[in-house]
């Protein structure tokens, strides 16, 4: 079959006149690839359009966890033609995955034509448009399958090792009591008043829990914290006021400490 029958069957040249056909094919290159052959690499200069006349051709794509395999071109199609009309690098590597036969389109034919007819302008924008769709859709897809396989991986991780990671809690609470202790020695050696050593033994005895509130809610009572803080010599009132909230301790309980500047 000679180049112009073979452009005649392919869908982006299959409304050409049988000029617009003899003129694209009038200085046509024909390229024979063995499996494995590499047609042009990803970040090549993009000089030539083919057209597939026939075996198949693979497109791969260089991702940071992998190369991807956006596309198996056959027969009848052609690959390469957005480096042409974009004047941009290969955004692919091509690569013959059985022994192929191509027709080579130089970047001046291709633009002469698309400078003078209409259809073939028509028909290569909607082969474009497709092959955008379709190069998005897998990139997306590679993408979810590799973040999915990192959390994946994360989670094995953490099933392997349920042992490590109680033995990891344990030592944290431990640590926590042992400083809690620690500081209610301290308090008592220095003989706080009977209000304050009540409060601890309330915050003690329900288990130090955190209360949970919303944004607004919790800038509120930290910023009432900060400034029942403020007015007693207490430095730095800003860094006490999130962690008093968080035990649930608010001006209310703090009132009822009956501290006065010559307590504190």
């Amino acid at each position: 079959m000679n180049p112009t029958d073979r452009l005649r069957t392919v869908p982006l040249f299959a409304g050409l006149t049988e000029d617009d056909l003899a003129r694209l094919c009038r200085d046509a290159e024909e390229i024979s690839l063995s499996a494995g052959d590499r047609l042009f690499a990803e970040g090549d200069d993009g000089d030539q359009a083919f057209v597939i006349a026939e075996g198949d051709v693979e497109i791969m794509k260089h991702s940071p966890s992998r190369d991807v395999l956006l596309a198996v071109r056959h027969a009848g199609e052609v690959i390469g033609e957005m480096a042409l009309l974009e004047n941009a690098p290969r955004m692919a590597t091509a690569r013959a995955r059985t022994d192929a036969t191509l027709i080579g389109i130089r970047k001046q034919q291709l633009d002469g034509l698309l400078e003078t007819s209409n259809s073939a302008a028509r028909a290569m924008f909607g082969v474009l448009l497709t092959r955008w769709r379709e190069t998005e859709a897998r990139l997306r897809q590679a993408d979810k399958m590799a973040q999915l396989g990192t959390l994946t991986a994360g989670l094995a991780h953490e099933l392997n090792n349920p042992a490590a990671a109680v033995s990891s809690a344990a030592d944290e609470l431990g640590a926590a009591v042992e400083a809690y202790a620690a500081a209610r020695q301290e308090a008592a050696r220095l003989g706080i008043p009977e209000a304050v050593s009540t409060l601890l033994t309330e915050i003690e005895a329900s288990g130090g829990a955190r209360v949970r509130l919303d944004a607004i809610d919790r800038s509120d009572a930290e910023s009432a914290v900060e400034a029942w803080l403020d007015g007693r010599p207490v430095a730095e009132p800003w860094r006490l006021a999130p962690a008093l909230v968080s035990i649930g301790v608010g001006p209310e309980r703090l009132d009822r400490l009956g501290l006065t500047d010559a307590a504190i």
